[in-house]
């Protein structure tokens, strides 16, 4: 999830092991029934829930006033709240149990910060999320968290096509979707390009040459990735890709599943120049590389989440022969100025809850390079993709339960020294009074070799 510099908008990723039963019939760790989603016209939806069991609340997912205050229309009878656990759920305002309500929306055009993006909006048609939906529910008098998997309807305006790409084409009723949620597309396909494995929906207002580099792009990382990572899609990558004409040149987005949702904005006039040409890939190396990446951890573990996505990016385009290894280090040490500056707030490992989550794709990637350098201890020197798919063999429930102690004993068996594991620890946990002094002390004791220009901090090829 990418949210830093010319970068507009973020989504985030929702991994809730509390819910995280298997969505079977007859679980009883879930309350199922159906959802029906409707397109009654241009911004307007209807999404109806039958849920096959009273509940007292649908989990929407983190709180968004705006969004809902704003899009949502609900029954008298029903309100959208938050809660101690700071999530929003749908519930009844006198707090009774329901199975069903129906629930009016707008298409929503703006990125929900931090947030699941609810829609995406097209030249040709809109793609709504169905993961805000519903991440989870609540029943009984104690409220206990339950797996939300109802099967979905969808139900499109005429003449319009209704699109998940992994569904046979007319079969839109009764799905079963992840517990993450996909994007469903509504509208015009004639913009939509394919591959074996790659399905892009890029506006139809999007420059030619900017839909020809994402396309190729986005085939090369699945490849890389695929082959340095693990095998990790069941069907086609997708990849939907709204544009809009603006200043500056900038792109966002978030990864779900294996979806893409990334928004796009730059001039009317804009020429595909080395400089956009860099600014897409690494967006979409990052984005993507979180559709392959090992979940370690969740609010936990951003550290490793988004700093690892960036440096997993950053390889990925070495391999692909669009960086060097002096870009690198150009790139890590530019990341230096504002990894000090967030380090003299708040902790990398409390960064998100300080309001500060930039500091993960700073001082996250340092952490990164620095884990790279500790590994190459032992004279076999691993890498970022060596590092995540030593964790991938690390069981999930063992990963999200002690992200430190998975990480740690990764980076050991990688080659790292008891010292370099200590080091990382103490610097993403910490609090540093002096961050400069923190960081070349992480830097010293992993390996990570850099010189000091005056003030500044200058890693290394």
């Amino acid at each position: 999830m990418r949210g830093r510099h010319n970068v507009f908008g973020a989504a985030l990723l929702l991994h809730l092991a509390a819910v995280a039963a298997a969505q079977v019939p007859g679980n009883p760790f879930a309350v199922a029934g159906e959802v029906t989603v409707t397109h009654t016209a241009s911004d307007r939806w209807r999404v109806e829930y039958e849920l096959s069991r009273a509940a007292v609340s649908i989990m929407l997912g983190p709180p968004t006033p705006e969004y809902h205050a704003g899009a949502w229309r609900l029954p008298e009878a029903f309100h959208v709240t938050v809660d101690e656990t700071g999530y929003a759920y749908l519930e009844r305002v006198d707090g009774e149990a329901f199975r069903s309500v129906s629930v009016e929306v707008q298409t929503w055009s703006d990125l929900v910060t931090y947030a699941p993006q609810p829609f995406g909006v097209f030249s040709d048609g809109v793609a709504i999320n169905t993961g805000p939906l519903g991440f989870a529910s609540r029943i009984g008098p104690n409220r206990m968290m339950m797996t939300f998997a109802p099967t979905f309807t969808f139900r499109g305006m005429p003449d319009e096509s209704v699109v998940i790409p992994w569904a046979e084409p007319g079969s839109l009723e009764r799905l079963d979707l992840p517990d993450s949620g996909v994007f469903v597309y509504f509208g015009s396909t004639e913009k939509m390009r394919r591959s074996e494995s790659l399905y892009l929906l890029l506006d139809g207002d999007a420059p030619q040459a900017l839909g020809d580099l994402v396309f190729e792009s986005a085939k090369g990382y699945a490849g890389l990735y695929d082959h340095d990572l693990r095998d990790a899609l069941a069907g086609p990558l997708v990849v939907l890709f709204s544009w809009s004409e603006g200043e500056p040149l900038g792109f966002g987005g978030g990864a779900q599943g294996n979806q893409i949702m990334a928004k796009g904005r730059g001039p009317a006039d804009l020429e595909v120049d080395d400089a956009a040409r860099r600014a897409v890939r690494s967006f979409l190396a990052h984005e993507m590389a979180h559709v392959w990446q090992t979940n370690l951890g969740n609010d936990d573990a951003r550290w490793w989440n988004e700093g690892g996505a960036e440096l997993l990016a950053l390889r990925a385009m070495e391999g692909l022969g669009e960086e060097t290894a002096a870009g690198m280090a150009a790139d890590l040490s530019a990341r230096v100025g504002p990894a000090l500056e967030g380090l003299g707030r708040t902790s990398l490992f409390d960064a998100h809850l300080r309001g500060d989550p930039e500091l993960n794709y700073s001082a996250g990637t340092l952490v990164m390079a620095a884990a790279e350098a500790a590994t190459a201890a032992d004279e076999t020197p691993d890498d970022i993709f060596a590092i995540d798919r030593a964790l991938s063999a690390i069981g999930p429930g063992d990963r999200r339960g002690s992200p430190m102690r998975s990480f740690r004993a990764v980076l050991r068996t990688l080659g790292a020294s008891e010292a370099a594991c200590e080091a990382i620890e103490i610097f993403v946990i910490s609090p540093h009074g002096d961050p400069r002094a923190a960081l070349l002390a992480l830097f010293d004791a992993t390996g990570l070799r850099y010189h000091l220009d005056g003030d500044s901090v200058i890693i290394d090829p």
